[in-house]
């Protein structure tokens, strides 16, 4: 085989190749801007030496298995690295499965500000301004990141009469969910309202509406709390957990102590905690653990308030005047694990 070195000194060719006057102004200018960012690069020294370059590499690509079709997914590499800096790599059915219960924590909605805004300043970038234009165009950078994580079927953005649409799809419902908290918290963050909500399984459609404050970088985290709150409940709230799994429903009310736990009777109450103590007993440290264990079993139901868990001291949250089969069992199970002291209505666990 001829040397390619010794091929490109002996003999040269030309081609001649058809464009668009669109398409040769902004080679032309790209050229240009990349001379200007690096002079010594010999690759734009002329528009010659940029088609040589662009050919030899996709050539060398092309010849390696690489498809057209790849390179137009091609991820940004600036926003590669922005994403870089805060995600990591997991097992997608393993991920999946572990935030099943994370699918409406509202929890988190105050960390996800912090995010968006980094958001907010990579997509402005140095005018630390952003208008439609700039909008649309980081939309389509990030774009091709979204499908290369292997969890996004489809997303799309369109500007219709002033109105933001957006619509996105995804292969894992746990996932996909999270996703959608994330890209309402930086829809909020850059001052968009949603105005219409539609979610179907994996599948969302949003329609929003410019704030004021839209393209302003001078925006407290105040207000674009206040605006994650508002888009949040959209998507946070009781209609949509109540046709959803009964765990979900059952951890959002257990975050207010007006509910307790119940059971049917007091023998039922008593075989499900008996099964839970065993776990407990066979565990716990020593004794002072096993009971430190007993009263948080408790607390965990809304029978009893812990004061203090080192002297193991509580009060009961429920009465036996309006919950007498929970009362029963309560005392049922600190009698089999130690003995109860009543002070003036302040318990002590010995």
């Amino acid at each position: 085989m001829i040397n390619e070195r010794y091929l490109s000194r002996k003999k040269t060719t030309s081609q001649n190749i058809s464009i668009s006057p669109h398409l040769k102004d902004l080679i032309e200018r790209y050229i240009k801007n990349e001379r200007e960012k690096n002079p010594n690069d010999s690759r734009f020294r002329s528009v010659s030496a940029f088609y040589r370059g662009v050919m030899k590499s996709l050539m060398a690509l092309l010849t390696k298995g690489r498809s057209l079709d790849e390179l137009e997914r091609a991820v940004d590499p600036e926003v590669q690295n922005f994403y870089d800096k805060m995600t990591f790599k997991a097992i997608i059915q393993i991920f999946e499965n572990s935030i099943e219960m994370n699918r409406y924590s509202h929890k988190d909605q105050d960390m996800l500000i912090p995010m968006a805004a980094r958001f907010k300043d990579f997509i402005s970038g140095e005018t630390k301004q952003y208008d439609d234009d700039a909008l649309l165009n980081m939309w389509d950078r990030f774009k091709n990141f979204m499908f290369s994580n292997n969890i996004t079927k489809d997303i799309s953005l369109e500007i219709i009469d002033g109105k933001y649409i957006i619509e996105y799809s995804g292969y894992y419902s746990n996932l996909h969910q999270n996703y959608v908290k994330t890209l309402i918290s930086v829809l909020s963050a850059l001052g968009l309202s949603i105005n219409g909500f539609f979610y179907y399984k994996n599948y969302v459609k949003l329609e929003l509406k410019k704030q004021e404050w839209f393209g302003s970088s001078r925006v407290s985290n105040k207000k674009m709390k206040e605006q994650l709150r508002r888009n949040m409940k959209f998507f946070l709230n009781y209609y949509r957990i109540v046709l959803d799994e009964s765990p979900h429903l059952w951890m959002r009310v257990s975050d207010t102590l007006s509910a307790v736990v119940g059971f049917r009777d007091v023998w039922s109450g008593i075989s499900e905690i008996d099964t839970i103590l065993k776990d407990i007993r066979e565990f716990s440290a020593d004794r002072d653990e096993l009971k430190k264990c007993t009263l948080k079993l408790l607390e965990h139901f809304h029978w009893i308030m812990i004061d203090n868990i080192e002297n193991l001291q509580f009060h009961f949250q429920i009465t036996e005047e309006y919950n007498p089969t929970e009362m029963e069992i309560a005392l049922d199970t600190l009698e089999k694990v130690g003995n109860v002291e009543n002070k003036n209505g302040i318990y002590y666990f010995k």
